[in-house]
């Protein structure tokens, strides 16, 4: 018998080096991530594939500053941080903290 166990996969994306977004292209960004821009109709025909099992969520918002992501690992735990370097005003010793998510096995556990 086989037994169908679900789990989760988290995906994390940084992108360090790139050329900044115009502000358009950050709308077009921000408008294909909302829920409406997620009910846009799909690139399949209708009827003709089984719509798919897996659901996402986004655990922290879309940033446009150039960053670097730090993944910490202890045992069976992470944490994931996004970070940016330090503008005008700022602490340039340090880097500055977009966003931290602690993964652990219970997904309802994520922060930001």
């Amino acid at each position: 018998m086989i037994r169908e166990r679900a789990c989760r996969v988290v995906q994390i994306v940084c992108s360090p080096f790139r050329n900044p977004l115009t502000p358009r292209e950050r709308r077009v960004v921000r408008a294909t991530g909302s829920r409406v821009g997620s009910r846009l109709p799909r690139a399949r025909p209708p009827g003709r594939c089984a719509p798919p099992s897996a659901r996402w969520r986004r655990l922290g918002a879309e940033t446009f500053d150039n960053s670097i992501g730090e993944l910490v690992l202890d045992e069976r735990s992470a944490i994931v941080t996004i970070l940016r370097s330090a503008q005008d005003g700022e602490n340039t010793e340090r880097f500055v903290a977009l966003h931290t998510t602690e993964l652990t096995n219970d997904p309802r556990s994520a922060t930001s």
